[in-house]
């Protein structure tokens, strides 16, 4: 599988940027979800569009990273996988991930689903085709 890296991540880090008011407060991970979702489903329709790929499948993962050191606190990022095929039928994989953000910023959230991320370090989500 070709991984190729592209200024579509841009429409990626432009969505960190446009919700990041959600990281520096209370929020939640539907929130989160929703939001990423537009900004992918725009990464999925420029790629088709100006690269002539199809779209084939995808995940969209919030995901606990390593702490920087051992006094720094438990910290959370956005990725994104995304499959295509190009006219020759190669897959391209395209993908992207956001700074790293403290989980308490997601703790108005059901403690059920922290806790799953805590366990599992890693929630995904299928990603469909934009209509």
């Amino acid at each position: 599988m070709e991984v190729q890296k592209n200024i579509f991540n841009a429409i990626f880090d432009a969505l960190v940027e446009t919700i990041k008011d959600l990281f520096s407060s209370d929020t939640s991970v539907d929130k989160i979800v929703n939001e990423s979702s537009k900004a992918i489903d725009q990464i999925i329709i420029d790629q088709e569009n100006e690269l002539k790929l199809k779209y084939v499948a995808g995940k969209f993962f919030i995901e606990l990273v390593d702490r920087d050191n051992e006094k720094d606190v438990d910290k959370f990022q956005l990725r994104y996988q995304l499959y295509f095929k190009n006219e020759e039928g190669k897959w391209i994989e395209s993908s992207g991930a956001s700074k790293k953000y403290p989980i308490s910023n997601i703790l108005k959230d059901d403690n059920d689903i922290i806790e799953q991320l805590i366990e599992k370090k890693q929630l995904s989500f299928d990603i469909k085709r934009p209509k």
